[in-house]
Protein backbone atom coordinates (compact mmCIF):
# COMPACT_ATOMS: atom_id res chain seq x y z
CA UNK A 1 0.00 0.00 0.00
CA UNK A 2 2.96 2.76 0.38
CA UNK A 3 4.29 1.34 -2.63
CA UNK A 4 0.87 2.53 -4.20
CA UNK A 5 0.14 5.70 -2.41
CA UNK A 6 3.97 6.55 -3.18
CA UNK A 7 3.20 5.99 -6.87
CA UNK A 8 -0.19 7.71 -6.74
CA UNK A 9 1.31 11.04 -5.36
CA UNK A 10 4.10 11.15 -8.03
CA UNK A 11 1.42 11.03 -10.68
CA UNK A 12 -0.43 13.67 -8.93
CA UNK A 13 2.68 15.72 -8.78
CA UNK A 14 3.23 14.66 -12.75
CA UNK A 15 -0.05 15.81 -13.89
CA UNK A 16 -0.12 18.86 -11.87
CA UNK A 17 3.37 20.02 -13.77
CA UNK A 18 2.02 18.99 -17.12
CA UNK A 19 -1.13 20.94 -15.92
CA UNK A 20 1.23 24.22 -15.40
CA UNK A 21 2.82 23.53 -18.51
CA UNK A 22 -0.31 23.72 -20.86
CA UNK A 23 -1.64 26.21 -19.63
CA UNK A 24 1.43 28.45 -20.33
CA UNK A 25 2.07 26.56 -23.53
CA UNK A 26 -1.53 27.18 -24.68
CA UNK A 27 -2.17 30.97 -23.53
CA UNK A 28 0.99 31.58 -25.78
CA UNK A 29 0.23 29.53 -28.99
CA UNK A 30 -3.44 31.03 -28.67
CA UNK A 31 -4.19 34.86 -30.53
CA UNK A 32 -4.80 37.35 -28.69
CA UNK A 33 -8.70 37.84 -27.70
CA UNK A 34 -9.44 34.30 -27.74
CA UNK A 35 -10.73 34.08 -24.43
CA UNK A 36 -13.15 36.94 -24.82
CA UNK A 37 -14.28 35.21 -27.92
CA UNK A 38 -16.14 32.52 -25.79
CA UNK A 39 -16.59 29.02 -27.98
CA UNK A 40 -14.25 30.42 -30.52
CA UNK A 41 -15.91 32.69 -32.85
CA UNK A 42 -13.46 34.75 -35.01
CA UNK A 43 -10.81 32.02 -34.28
CA UNK A 44 -8.50 32.01 -36.96
CA UNK A 45 -8.34 29.21 -39.12
CA UNK A 46 -5.28 27.65 -40.68
CA UNK A 47 -4.64 26.79 -45.00
CA UNK A 48 -2.07 24.56 -44.86
CA UNK A 49 -1.68 25.26 -48.24
CA UNK A 50 -0.85 28.77 -47.54
CA UNK A 51 1.65 28.10 -44.96
CA UNK A 52 3.41 25.50 -46.95
CA UNK A 53 3.84 27.88 -49.51
CA UNK A 54 5.49 30.36 -47.58
CA UNK A 55 7.52 27.75 -46.23
CA UNK A 56 8.42 26.90 -49.23
CA UNK A 57 8.85 30.45 -50.82
CA UNK A 58 11.51 30.97 -47.99
CA UNK A 59 13.18 27.54 -48.43
CA UNK A 60 13.62 29.01 -52.23
CA UNK A 61 15.91 31.97 -51.39
CA UNK A 62 19.41 30.69 -50.81
CA UNK A 63 22.08 32.00 -49.99
CA UNK A 64 22.03 35.84 -50.26
CA UNK A 65 23.09 37.52 -53.27
CA UNK A 66 23.14 41.04 -54.60
CA UNK A 67 21.14 40.10 -57.81
CA UNK A 68 17.64 41.11 -58.94
CA UNK A 69 17.15 37.53 -59.11
CA UNK A 70 17.67 36.99 -55.28
CA UNK A 71 16.19 40.25 -54.34
CA UNK A 72 12.49 39.02 -56.42
CA UNK A 73 13.15 35.70 -54.02
CA UNK A 74 13.12 37.08 -50.66
CA UNK A 75 10.28 39.52 -51.94
CA UNK A 76 7.80 36.78 -52.68
CA UNK A 77 8.55 35.25 -49.47
CA UNK A 78 8.27 38.11 -47.68
CA UNK A 79 4.74 38.38 -49.70
CA UNK A 80 3.74 35.08 -48.75
CA UNK A 81 4.51 35.24 -45.40
CA UNK A 82 2.75 38.44 -44.39
CA UNK A 83 -0.77 37.67 -46.15
CA UNK A 84 -0.91 34.44 -43.71
CA UNK A 85 -3.19 35.22 -40.36
CA UNK A 86 -1.79 35.47 -37.12
CA UNK A 87 -2.24 31.40 -36.30
CA UNK A 88 -0.32 30.97 -39.70
CA UNK A 89 2.46 32.69 -39.23
CA UNK A 90 3.28 30.42 -36.50
CA UNK A 91 3.38 27.67 -38.24
CA UNK A 92 6.49 28.89 -40.32
CA UNK A 93 9.09 27.27 -39.15
CA UNK A 94 11.63 29.53 -40.85
CA UNK A 95 10.99 32.43 -40.33
CA UNK A 96 14.43 33.31 -39.32
CA UNK A 97 15.90 32.15 -42.89
CA UNK A 98 13.50 34.96 -44.13
CA UNK A 99 15.03 37.53 -41.60
CA UNK A 100 18.18 36.39 -42.36
CA UNK A 101 18.11 37.03 -45.94
CA UNK A 102 16.41 40.17 -45.91
CA UNK A 103 19.32 41.68 -43.80
CA UNK A 104 21.81 40.20 -45.55
CA UNK A 105 20.67 41.57 -48.87
CA UNK A 106 20.44 45.08 -47.03
CA UNK A 107 23.97 44.56 -45.89
CA UNK A 108 24.97 43.84 -49.69
CA UNK A 109 23.04 46.40 -51.64
CA UNK A 110 24.58 49.19 -48.64
CA UNK A 111 28.29 47.75 -49.59
CA UNK A 112 27.96 49.22 -53.18
CA UNK A 113 26.28 52.53 -52.65
CA UNK A 114 28.13 53.12 -49.06
CA UNK A 115 29.67 56.01 -47.53
CA UNK A 116 32.66 54.66 -46.94
CA UNK A 117 34.94 53.23 -50.36
CA UNK A 118 38.06 51.40 -49.79
CA UNK A 119 41.19 52.16 -51.89
CA UNK A 120 42.41 48.29 -52.46
CA UNK A 121 45.20 47.37 -55.30
CA UNK A 122 45.20 50.52 -56.59
CA UNK A 123 41.18 50.58 -57.78
CA UNK A 124 38.58 53.25 -56.09
CA UNK A 125 36.06 50.83 -54.85
CA UNK A 126 32.81 52.92 -55.79
CA UNK A 127 33.90 55.35 -57.77
CA UNK A 128 32.86 54.70 -61.03
CA UNK A 129 31.73 57.98 -61.92
CA UNK A 130 35.01 59.52 -62.24
CA UNK A 131 34.25 62.65 -63.44
CA UNK A 132 31.47 63.72 -61.53
CA UNK A 133 33.64 62.87 -58.40
CA UNK A 134 35.46 65.81 -56.37
CA UNK A 135 38.15 65.24 -53.96
CA UNK A 136 39.20 67.52 -51.12
CA UNK A 137 42.76 67.39 -50.43
CA UNK A 138 44.93 69.78 -48.93
CA UNK A 139 44.47 73.81 -48.22
CA UNK A 140 45.71 76.53 -50.13
CA UNK A 141 45.66 80.74 -49.44
CA UNK A 142 47.60 82.71 -52.19
CA UNK A 143 47.04 85.64 -49.88
CA UNK A 144 49.36 83.92 -47.24
CA UNK A 145 47.18 85.55 -44.04
CA UNK A 146 46.59 81.54 -42.41
CA UNK A 147 43.00 81.72 -44.56
CA UNK A 148 43.60 78.81 -46.58
CA UNK A 149 40.83 77.60 -47.96
CA UNK A 150 40.70 73.20 -48.72
CA UNK A 151 41.43 72.84 -52.50
CA UNK A 152 38.35 70.69 -54.14
CA UNK A 153 39.88 68.36 -56.74
CA UNK A 154 38.00 66.96 -60.02
CA UNK A 155 38.98 63.44 -60.23
CA UNK A 156 39.67 62.84 -63.61
CA UNK A 157 40.86 59.24 -63.39
CA UNK A 158 42.06 56.53 -61.30
CA UNK A 159 43.62 53.09 -63.15
CA UNK A 160 47.56 51.92 -62.65
CA UNK A 161 47.58 52.31 -59.33
CA UNK A 162 47.08 56.19 -59.42
CA UNK A 163 44.10 58.67 -59.38
CA UNK A 164 44.57 61.93 -61.20
CA UNK A 165 43.29 64.81 -60.20
CA UNK A 166 42.43 68.64 -61.19
CA UNK A 167 42.01 71.82 -58.88
CA UNK A 168 38.58 72.06 -59.18
CA UNK A 169 38.75 76.04 -59.89
CA UNK A 170 41.58 78.26 -60.47
CA UNK A 171 44.20 78.55 -57.65
CA UNK A 172 46.69 81.45 -58.43
CA UNK A 173 47.41 84.07 -61.07
CA UNK A 174 51.05 83.39 -62.38
CA UNK A 175 53.25 84.58 -64.81
CA UNK A 176 53.86 81.71 -67.12
CA UNK A 177 57.62 82.84 -66.22
CA UNK A 178 58.76 85.49 -64.97
CA UNK A 179 61.54 86.85 -67.35
CA UNK A 180 62.99 85.90 -70.33
CA UNK A 181 60.08 84.44 -71.17
CA UNK A 182 60.65 84.10 -75.16
CA UNK A 183 62.62 80.97 -75.14
CA UNK A 184 60.99 79.15 -72.43
CA UNK A 185 59.33 75.77 -71.88
CA UNK A 186 57.64 73.88 -69.31
CA UNK A 187 61.44 72.44 -67.99
CA UNK A 188 62.64 75.97 -67.41
CA UNK A 189 59.44 78.23 -66.45
CA UNK A 190 58.88 79.60 -63.16
CA UNK A 191 55.69 78.12 -63.09
CA UNK A 192 56.63 75.02 -62.39
CA UNK A 193 59.65 75.84 -59.97
CA UNK A 194 57.20 77.60 -57.95
CA UNK A 195 54.54 74.73 -58.23
CA UNK A 196 56.75 71.56 -57.77
CA UNK A 197 59.21 73.06 -54.42
CA UNK A 198 60.82 76.00 -54.49
CA UNK A 199 60.68 79.81 -54.93
CA UNK A 200 60.29 81.08 -58.44
CA UNK A 201 63.25 82.91 -58.19
CA UNK A 202 61.99 86.30 -57.13
CA UNK A 203 64.35 88.68 -55.40
CA UNK A 204 63.55 88.68 -51.77
CA UNK A 205 61.47 85.40 -52.26
CA UNK A 206 61.46 82.87 -49.38
CA UNK A 207 59.90 79.43 -49.56
CA UNK A 208 56.34 80.31 -51.30
CA UNK A 209 55.73 77.05 -53.21
CA UNK A 210 52.58 75.66 -53.93
CA UNK A 211 53.88 71.97 -52.88
CA UNK A 212 55.35 72.69 -49.75
CA UNK A 213 52.03 75.06 -48.86
CA UNK A 214 49.48 73.29 -49.71
CA UNK A 215 50.02 70.08 -48.53
CA UNK A 216 50.71 68.41 -44.87
CA UNK A 217 53.60 66.02 -44.52
CA UNK A 218 51.43 62.96 -44.89
CA UNK A 219 49.55 64.26 -47.76
CA UNK A 220 52.74 64.99 -49.74
CA UNK A 221 54.20 61.47 -49.15
CA UNK A 222 50.65 60.39 -51.18
CA UNK A 223 51.28 62.54 -54.26
CA UNK A 224 53.37 60.70 -57.07
CA UNK A 225 56.43 61.63 -58.71
CA UNK A 226 54.96 61.96 -62.85
CA UNK A 227 56.54 62.28 -65.88
CA UNK A 228 54.75 64.53 -67.86
CA UNK A 229 56.17 64.43 -71.84
CA UNK A 230 53.58 61.53 -72.18
CA UNK A 231 49.43 62.48 -72.04
CA UNK A 232 49.72 59.90 -69.91
CA UNK A 233 52.51 59.62 -67.47
CA UNK A 234 54.92 56.47 -66.84
CA UNK A 235 55.25 57.03 -63.10
CA UNK A 236 58.13 56.84 -61.79
CA UNK A 237 60.36 55.33 -64.85
CA UNK A 238 60.67 56.25 -68.13
CA UNK A 239 61.21 58.97 -69.95
CA UNK A 240 61.86 62.55 -67.49
CA UNK A 241 61.38 66.30 -68.46
CA UNK A 242 64.10 68.00 -70.51
CA UNK A 243 66.20 68.59 -66.83
CA UNK A 244 65.92 65.06 -65.96
CA UNK A 245 63.48 65.64 -62.96
CA UNK A 246 60.05 64.35 -62.54
CA UNK A 247 57.34 66.91 -60.99
CA UNK A 248 54.46 66.22 -57.76
CA UNK A 249 52.53 69.21 -59.40
CA UNK A 250 51.86 70.48 -62.80
CA UNK A 251 49.48 71.27 -65.15
CA UNK A 252 47.57 70.02 -68.06
CA UNK A 253 48.73 69.91 -71.67
CA UNK A 254 46.51 71.09 -74.48
CA UNK A 255 46.22 66.94 -75.53
CA UNK A 256 44.97 65.87 -71.75
CA UNK A 257 42.28 68.70 -72.18
CA UNK A 258 40.94 67.37 -75.02
CA UNK A 259 41.19 64.13 -73.47
CA UNK A 260 37.97 62.66 -73.54
CA UNK A 261 38.97 60.04 -71.40
CA UNK A 262 39.45 62.24 -69.26
CA UNK A 263 35.93 63.99 -69.33
CA UNK A 264 36.70 66.20 -72.15
CA UNK A 265 35.50 67.04 -75.72
CA UNK A 266 37.75 65.94 -78.24
CA UNK A 267 37.85 69.66 -79.71
CA UNK A 268 39.37 73.10 -78.91
CA UNK A 269 35.37 74.60 -78.85
CA UNK A 270 33.68 76.25 -75.86
CA UNK A 271 32.78 73.99 -73.35
CA UNK A 272 32.18 74.02 -69.32
CA UNK A 273 33.57 71.01 -68.80
CA UNK A 274 37.09 73.49 -69.41
CA UNK A 275 36.02 76.69 -67.83
CA UNK A 276 37.19 77.33 -64.64
CA UNK A 277 35.72 79.12 -61.34
CA UNK A 278 37.98 80.76 -58.92
CA UNK A 279 38.94 80.46 -55.35
CA UNK A 280 37.39 83.59 -53.29
CA UNK A 281 41.34 84.73 -52.83
CA UNK A 282 41.35 84.41 -56.81
CA UNK A 283 38.22 86.62 -57.06
CA UNK A 284 39.28 89.38 -55.23
CA UNK A 285 42.27 89.68 -57.58
CA UNK A 286 39.71 89.47 -60.47
CA UNK A 287 37.90 91.76 -59.17
CA UNK A 288 41.30 94.31 -58.99
CA UNK A 289 41.36 94.22 -62.58
CA UNK A 290 42.36 91.08 -63.15
CA UNK A 291 41.00 90.16 -66.54
CA UNK A 292 42.98 86.74 -67.47
CA UNK A 293 42.41 85.45 -64.13
CA UNK A 294 39.32 83.26 -65.69
CA UNK A 295 41.81 81.74 -68.03
CA UNK A 296 44.39 78.73 -67.00
CA UNK A 297 47.97 78.06 -68.62
CA UNK A 298 48.33 74.73 -70.41
CA UNK A 299 51.90 73.07 -69.89
CA UNK A 300 52.57 72.91 -73.65
CA UNK A 301 53.31 76.59 -73.81
CA UNK A 302 56.94 76.02 -75.52
CA UNK A 303 59.55 78.45 -77.57
CA UNK A 304 56.89 78.80 -80.59
CA UNK A 305 53.43 79.21 -79.08
CA UNK A 306 52.12 80.34 -75.43
CA UNK A 307 48.58 77.89 -75.11
CA UNK A 308 45.59 78.39 -72.13
CA UNK A 309 42.02 77.85 -71.86
CA UNK A 310 40.19 80.89 -71.93
CA UNK A 311 37.21 81.70 -70.09
CA UNK A 312 34.63 80.05 -71.46
CA UNK A 313 36.71 76.90 -71.88
CA UNK A 314 37.91 77.29 -75.16
CA UNK A 315 41.81 76.21 -75.91
CA UNK A 316 43.63 79.06 -77.53
CA UNK A 317 46.54 79.64 -78.55
CA UNK A 318 49.46 82.41 -79.94
CA UNK A 319 52.65 82.56 -81.47
CA UNK A 320 53.43 86.10 -79.78
CA UNK A 321 55.17 83.64 -76.84
CA UNK A 322 57.12 86.55 -74.76
CA UNK A 323 54.38 89.09 -74.10
CA UNK A 324 52.00 85.71 -73.29
CA UNK A 325 54.42 84.01 -70.81
CA UNK A 326 55.92 86.91 -69.09
CA UNK A 327 53.34 89.77 -69.24
CA UNK A 328 49.86 87.97 -69.31
CA UNK A 329 49.79 86.45 -65.78
CA UNK A 330 46.64 83.85 -65.65
CA UNK A 331 44.71 80.99 -63.46
CA UNK A 332 46.83 78.38 -62.69
CA UNK A 333 44.95 74.65 -62.24
CA UNK A 334 47.48 72.50 -60.43
CA UNK A 335 46.99 68.75 -61.27
CA UNK A 336 48.77 65.80 -59.68
CA UNK A 337 48.81 62.22 -59.41
CA UNK A 338 47.60 60.33 -56.06
CA UNK A 339 49.01 57.02 -55.12
CA UNK A 340 46.39 54.83 -54.26
CA UNK A 341 48.50 52.48 -52.78
CA UNK A 342 48.82 54.99 -49.51
CA UNK A 343 45.07 55.69 -49.63
CA UNK A 344 43.04 53.47 -47.18
CA UNK A 345 39.61 54.99 -48.24
CA UNK A 346 37.36 57.38 -48.95
CA UNK A 347 34.80 59.06 -46.90
CA UNK A 348 31.89 62.05 -47.47
CA UNK A 349 33.58 65.41 -47.41
CA UNK A 350 31.78 66.89 -44.70
CA UNK A 351 30.12 64.75 -41.07
CA UNK A 352 30.65 61.11 -42.96
CA UNK A 353 32.33 59.34 -40.17
CA UNK A 354 30.44 58.31 -36.72
CA UNK A 355 32.04 59.72 -33.57
CA UNK A 356 29.53 58.24 -31.14
CA UNK A 357 32.17 55.91 -29.47
CA UNK A 358 30.17 52.65 -31.08
CA UNK A 359 30.11 50.72 -34.58
CA UNK A 360 27.35 52.23 -36.45
CA UNK A 361 25.71 51.07 -39.86
CA UNK A 362 27.59 52.91 -42.40
CA UNK A 363 24.80 54.82 -44.51
CA UNK A 364 24.08 55.46 -47.85
CA UNK A 365 26.24 58.51 -49.74
CA UNK A 366 25.07 59.48 -53.34
CA UNK A 367 26.66 62.52 -52.88
CA UNK A 368 30.39 63.85 -55.11
CA UNK A 369 32.41 65.10 -52.78
CA UNK A 370 34.68 62.95 -50.66
CA UNK A 371 38.01 63.15 -48.29
CA UNK A 372 40.64 60.58 -48.25
CA UNK A 373 42.06 58.84 -45.01
CA UNK A 374 45.53 58.11 -45.80
CA UNK A 375 48.16 56.06 -44.68
CA UNK A 376 50.85 57.44 -42.15
CA UNK A 377 53.94 55.76 -41.60
CA UNK A 378 54.45 56.77 -38.38
CA UNK A 379 51.39 55.31 -36.73
CA UNK A 380 52.14 51.93 -35.95
CA UNK A 381 49.25 50.59 -34.50
CA UNK A 382 48.09 46.94 -34.02
CA UNK A 383 46.29 44.88 -32.62
CA UNK A 384 47.47 41.30 -31.12
CA UNK A 385 44.11 39.13 -31.74
CA UNK A 386 43.99 37.95 -35.73
CA UNK A 387 40.74 36.22 -35.04
CA UNK A 388 37.26 36.18 -32.61
CA UNK A 389 34.20 34.88 -31.71
CA UNK A 390 31.05 36.96 -30.58
CA UNK A 391 27.34 37.09 -30.53
CA UNK A 392 25.35 40.15 -31.98
CA UNK A 393 24.86 42.54 -29.14
CA UNK A 394 28.00 41.33 -27.51
CA UNK A 395 31.45 42.33 -26.68
CA UNK A 396 34.47 41.86 -28.59
CA UNK A 397 37.85 42.54 -26.23
CA UNK A 398 41.28 43.48 -28.35
CA UNK A 399 44.74 44.34 -27.02
CA UNK A 400 46.65 46.86 -28.78
CA UNK A 401 50.00 48.35 -29.37
CA UNK A 402 52.10 51.47 -30.67
CA UNK A 403 48.47 53.52 -30.26
CA UNK A 404 49.11 57.67 -30.56
CA UNK A 405 46.75 59.01 -28.44
CA UNK A 406 47.08 62.71 -28.96
CA UNK A 407 43.70 64.48 -28.86
CA UNK A 408 42.80 64.50 -32.69
CA UNK A 409 43.51 60.14 -32.45
CA UNK A 410 41.65 57.66 -32.16
CA UNK A 411 41.07 54.05 -32.22
CA UNK A 412 38.40 52.96 -34.76
CA UNK A 413 37.01 50.12 -36.51
CA UNK A 414 34.79 48.90 -39.39
CA UNK A 415 33.01 45.52 -40.00
CA UNK A 416 33.26 44.17 -43.39
CA UNK A 417 31.69 41.22 -45.05
CA UNK A 418 33.09 38.79 -46.99
CA UNK A 419 32.74 40.22 -50.73
CA UNK A 420 34.80 43.14 -48.58
CA UNK A 421 32.58 46.27 -48.70
CA UNK A 422 32.22 48.06 -45.07
CA UNK A 423 29.07 47.70 -43.16
CA UNK A 424 29.83 49.26 -39.57
CA UNK A 425 32.47 52.01 -38.71
CA UNK A 426 32.80 54.13 -35.55
CA UNK A 427 35.44 55.76 -33.73
CA UNK A 428 35.44 53.76 -30.83
CA UNK A 429 37.75 55.16 -28.03
CA UNK A 430 40.61 57.63 -27.30
CA UNK A 431 43.92 55.41 -25.66
CA UNK A 432 45.09 56.40 -22.75
CA UNK A 433 47.99 54.59 -23.34
CA UNK A 434 50.51 53.09 -26.16
CA UNK A 435 49.42 49.50 -25.10
CA UNK A 436 46.04 48.57 -23.63
CA UNK A 437 42.99 47.39 -24.76
CA UNK A 438 39.75 48.19 -26.54
CA UNK A 439 36.30 46.63 -26.01
CA UNK A 440 34.03 46.59 -29.38
CA UNK A 441 30.40 46.06 -29.32
CA UNK A 442 29.35 43.96 -32.34
CA UNK A 443 25.64 45.64 -33.26
CA UNK A 444 22.64 43.38 -32.73
CA UNK A 445 21.47 43.62 -36.33
CA UNK A 446 24.64 42.25 -37.98
CA UNK A 447 23.60 38.71 -39.49
CA UNK A 448 25.31 35.58 -37.66
CA UNK A 449 28.55 34.87 -40.47
CA UNK A 450 32.23 35.69 -40.86
CA UNK A 451 33.32 39.08 -40.95
CA UNK A 452 36.54 40.87 -40.95
CA UNK A 453 36.69 43.16 -38.20
CA UNK A 454 39.22 46.09 -39.39
CA UNK A 455 40.95 47.80 -36.68
CA UNK A 456 42.92 51.27 -37.07
CA UNK A 457 44.46 54.46 -35.47
CA UNK A 458 43.41 57.31 -37.45
CA UNK A 459 44.11 60.96 -36.79
CA UNK A 460 40.85 63.09 -37.19
CA UNK A 461 41.03 66.01 -38.46
CA UNK A 462 37.69 67.44 -39.36
CA UNK A 463 35.45 67.63 -42.65
CA UNK A 464 36.89 68.79 -45.96
CA UNK A 465 40.92 67.66 -44.61
CA UNK A 466 42.81 64.71 -45.25
CA UNK A 467 42.74 62.07 -42.50
CA UNK A 468 45.74 60.13 -41.39
CA UNK A 469 46.03 56.77 -40.18
CA UNK A 470 47.57 53.25 -39.22
CA UNK A 471 47.71 50.50 -41.63
CA UNK A 472 44.80 47.90 -41.08
CA UNK A 473 44.85 45.21 -38.25
CA UNK A 474 42.38 42.71 -39.71
CA UNK A 475 40.93 40.45 -36.84
CA UNK A 476 38.81 36.96 -38.50
CA UNK A 477 34.81 37.48 -37.16
CA UNK A 478 32.82 34.96 -36.28
CA UNK A 479 29.30 36.61 -35.09
CA UNK A 480 27.14 34.01 -33.92
CA UNK A 481 23.40 33.53 -32.52
CA UNK A 482 22.47 34.50 -28.60
CA UNK A 483 21.87 31.26 -27.09
CA UNK A 484 17.97 31.13 -26.77
CA UNK A 485 17.48 32.92 -29.85
CA UNK A 486 16.02 29.95 -31.98
CA UNK A 487 14.23 32.26 -33.97
CA UNK A 488 17.45 34.33 -35.19
CA UNK A 489 15.28 37.49 -34.77
CA UNK A 490 17.65 39.08 -32.39
CA UNK A 491 15.99 38.96 -29.70
CA UNK A 492 15.20 36.00 -26.79
CA UNK A 493 11.65 36.24 -26.09
CA UNK A 494 8.34 34.21 -25.56
CA UNK A 495 8.34 33.43 -29.68
CA UNK A 496 11.84 31.40 -28.73
CA UNK A 497 9.90 29.49 -25.89
CA UNK A 498 7.16 28.42 -28.06
CA UNK A 499 8.99 27.29 -30.91
CA UNK A 500 10.95 25.25 -28.64
CA UNK A 501 7.84 24.20 -27.38
CA UNK A 502 6.37 22.81 -30.35
CA UNK A 503 9.86 21.17 -31.51
CA UNK A 504 9.87 19.23 -28.39
CA UNK A 505 5.86 18.31 -28.77
CA UNK A 506 7.10 17.10 -32.05
CA UNK A 507 4.91 19.63 -34.21
CA UNK A 508 5.42 19.13 -37.57
CA UNK A 509 7.82 20.53 -40.01
CA UNK A 510 9.81 22.59 -36.95
CA UNK A 511 12.78 22.86 -37.13
CA UNK A 512 15.47 24.62 -34.81
CA UNK A 513 19.51 24.70 -34.20
CA UNK A 514 19.56 22.28 -31.24
CA UNK A 515 22.63 24.06 -30.14
CA UNK A 516 21.49 27.27 -29.92
CA UNK A 517 18.18 25.66 -27.73
CA UNK A 518 20.10 24.05 -25.87
CA UNK A 519 20.84 26.60 -23.15
CA UNK A 520 21.87 25.02 -20.01
CA UNK A 521 24.29 23.47 -22.55
CA UNK A 522 23.55 19.66 -20.95
CA UNK A 523 23.72 18.36 -24.68
CA UNK A 524 19.69 18.23 -24.94
CA UNK A 525 17.25 20.25 -25.92
CA UNK A 526 14.09 19.90 -23.38
CA UNK A 527 11.80 21.33 -20.77
CA UNK A 528 14.62 22.41 -18.63
CA UNK A 529 15.55 24.38 -21.65
CA UNK A 530 12.21 25.59 -22.00
CA UNK A 531 12.06 26.45 -17.97
CA UNK A 532 16.12 28.30 -17.53
CA UNK A 533 14.48 31.14 -20.54
CA UNK A 534 11.07 31.42 -18.57
CA UNK A 535 13.48 32.65 -15.92
CA UNK A 536 15.95 34.49 -17.76
CA UNK A 537 12.87 36.69 -18.96
CA UNK A 538 11.68 37.03 -15.78
CA UNK A 539 14.90 38.42 -14.40
CA UNK A 540 15.40 35.69 -12.14
CA UNK A 541 18.30 36.04 -9.92
CA UNK A 542 22.20 35.10 -11.52
CA UNK A 543 20.27 33.02 -14.29
CA UNK A 544 22.33 32.70 -17.15
CA UNK A 545 21.76 31.23 -20.95
CA UNK A 546 25.23 29.46 -22.09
Amino acid sequence: MTKNRFAKKALSIMLSLVFLFSVFTVAEVLPVGYAEQGNGEGYDTINWDNVNAAIEAIHDIGAAEFTAECMARINAARAAYDALNGREKREVSNLGDLTDAEAAFHHLSRGHNTAVRFIADGAVDGLLDTHENRVYFGSYDPAGDSSAEPILWRMLDHSGGKMLLLSDKNLEIKRYHISDAVHVSWSTCSLRTWLNGSSEGIAGETDNSFFNNAFSGVEQSVVRDTDVNGIIPSGDTGQTTEDGNLDKVFILSSAEVMNPAFGFPDSTAATDTRAAELTEAVQLYASSGWTTARTWWLRDTNADTSRWVDDDGQVLASSDTGSFKQNDPRGVRPALYTDLSRVLFASPASGGKNANGALAEIPEYTGKEWKLTVRNNNYRFKVDETAATAVRGGTVTLHYTKAKYGTKDRISAMLVNADGHPLYYGQIAQAAAAADSVDITIPQSVVPGEYTLRVFNEQLNGDYATDAASAFSDVALTVTVAPGDVDRDGEVDLGDVVLITRWLAGGWNVTLEETIADVNDDGIVDLKDVVLIRRFLAGGWNVALV
